[in-house]
């Protein structure tokens, strides 16, 4: 149990006073800014792809007529679902401790009404005490007794803003600093445009190998998303990929360094990809419209992990190697949680993430299927059904001649298609906040991440059975990839984006992802 102190240290206060006034800032006076999808920007695009593709005549120039009346219907959508906001119309869910006042302070000096705002306490002591802080106050907070996923399965309600402020290391086998974040994620109780505050403590002394061990297993697979520090190692990733030894002896070096970039990555992750895409597989009737038969899509999975055991040559070899093991680190999400299960299936983050189940199923066995959709590319055609085959007939018109830096591929429509029902969170990096700080003896890594549902693409996108009619027009096709631009470049080098390769224009040096962590003294 953390002590009343502890809540109440200076440098605490100080970070307490950035990151929930960064949080509400970001929702209201700057919401614009946080928006990853934006119309001036979505209409500068379409207006520079426009001249593109008159000038180098990817399609007759009649074909673009309609352009001006589907970026007006579409800029409609997007004014009705990313309405403006006040910070006294704001939700907030937070983890309170014993003194809840300290961050509802905050809150109320921003604007935050207090009937808005709901804190979290499962300890009956805690609680107790926390009562009589607001009690004495006379505030009218509402504080609820019991685990966050009791209230979260119970109350329909999404929040604005949300604090985790744990207090524990990430992946702590007994302080569960990981459940309030999975909880958060998988019962889909972020608003459209949010911004979620995590807290997590360093990696204690006496787990370092246990956390080095993990990290290498996310990083092995990885080029961009890896720390700075690991560039100043001399390791080459493409040698760490396949030799699993030196990795984590790095890590152990500079312990902090990578915890603090795994654990923004991990949350990133499991936001825009894991959790969202799963939800939406895991569904009987979406699975049954995208993916051919549980057996054809079984044999899919198994071959594209299969090793050969007695290959007669190398070229045979490389022949019958499933692509997943050929090529890894075009599988990063997946390739790690099968490196974490190879290295201690029994390790307790381990054995939590798989246990996660979406409709009966496990989140290990929606995470292959999922993975391999997103790389269909790579010769996974046959796990897709009937529908999803007739979906890609029907090709991105400039499939020859690009318009844009990147050549659309079929990730670009298979997570359009994930994110009409997943609802994927993306974090906008550049308007995202990382500190640290030091709570006494021990280093704390504070996340503010912005997260943005795009709901006016997503809500605006067809289904798979609304491909076909859809792509007939060019208009709509030009302003998809032009918003499809805006969600790749949000974190645009991060190797586990859904929609990587999805550049109308180059990227700048803002467009690289999130910036350094802050230190607060």
């Amino acid at each position: 149990m953390v002590s009343d102190q502890a809540y109440n240290e200076p440098v605490k206060n100080r970070v307490r006073k950035k990151i929930l006034s960064h949080a509400v800032e970001a929702l209201t006076t700057q919401r614009s800014e946080s928006t990853i999808v934006s119309a001036g920007t979505t209409r500068r695009l379409v207006a520079y792809a426009e001249r593109m593709i008159r000038q180098h005549r990817v399609v007759d120039a009649d074909s673009l007529d309609q352009l001006p009346r589907e970026l007006s219907e579409w800029e409609s959508v997007h004014a009705q679902l990313v309405p403006s906001k006040t910070p006294e119309e704001l939700r907030v869910l937070y983890l309170c401790g014993p003194s809840p006042q300290l961050d509802l302070e905050v809150l109320m000096d921003h604007g935050v009404q207090p009937h808005n705002v709901i804190a979290v306490e499962s300890n009956r002591s805690t609680h107790d005490r926390a009562m009589a802080q607001v009690e004495r106050l006379r505030v009218p907070l509402r504080i609820h007794r019991g685990p966050l996923n009791e209230l979260l399965e119970t109350v329909s309600d999404t929040f604005d803003i949300m604090y985790l402020d744990g207090c524990g290391p990430l992946l702590s086998k007994s302080q569960n600093a990981l459940d309030p974040l999975l909880c958060v994620l998988m019962n889909d109780r972020l608003a459209p445009l949010s911004c979620m505050i995590t807290n997590f403590a360093e990696v204690p002394e006496n787990h370092i190998k246990r956390y080095s061990e993990i990290m290498a297993c996310f990083f092995r697979y990885r080029y961009n998303d890896l720390p700075r520090v690991f560039w100043e190692s001399g390791l080459d990733p493409a040698v760490c990929e396949y030799e699993i030894g030196t990795l984590p002896l790095v890590i152990e070096e500079d312990i902090g360094e990578y915890y603090s970039a795994f654990v923004t990555r991990f949350i990133t992750d499991l936001a825009r990809f894991w959790i969202p895409g799963s939800k939406a597989i895991a569904a009987p009737t979406i699975s049954k419209a995208w993916l051919d038969k549980p057996g054809v899509v079984k044999g899919v999975v198994k071959q594209a992990k299969h090793v050969p055991q007695r290959p007669g040559s190398i070229e045979a070899f490389a022949r019958e190697l499933g692509d997943t093991c050929l090529s890894p680190a075009s599988y990063p999400l997946l390739s790690f949680f099968r490196a974490l299960n190879r290295w201690n299936c029994d390790d307790s983050f381990a054995t939590k993430l798989g246990a996660l189940q979406f409709r009966g199923k496990p989140s290990g066995q929606l995470l292959e299927v999922v993975s391999l959709l997103n790389a269909v590319l790579e010769g996974h055609w046959s796990m897709l059904s009937g529908d999803m085959h007739e979906a890609f007939k029907h090709r991105w018109f400039d499939h020859g001649c690009s318009f844009g830096c990147d050549a659309p591929l079929p990730n670009l429509l298979v997570n359009s298609l994930l994110g009409t029902y997943g609802r994927p969170l993306f974090a906008n990096a550049r308007r995202s906040l990382r500190l640290s700080y030091r709570a006494k003896k021990t280093e704390m890594y504070v996340d503010a991440l912005v997260f943005d549902q795009c709901r006016s693409f997503f809500d605006w996108f067809p289904n798979v059975h609304g491909v076909a009619s859809r792509f007939q027009s060019i208009g709509f096709q030009v302003i998809a990839r032009c918003i499809m631009d805006q969600i790749g470049r949000a974190d645009a080098r991060s190797d586990a984006h859904p929609f990587r390769g999805s550049a109308v224009l180059g990227y700048e040096a803002s467009d690289v992802g999130y910036a350094d962590r802050q230190t607060l003294a």
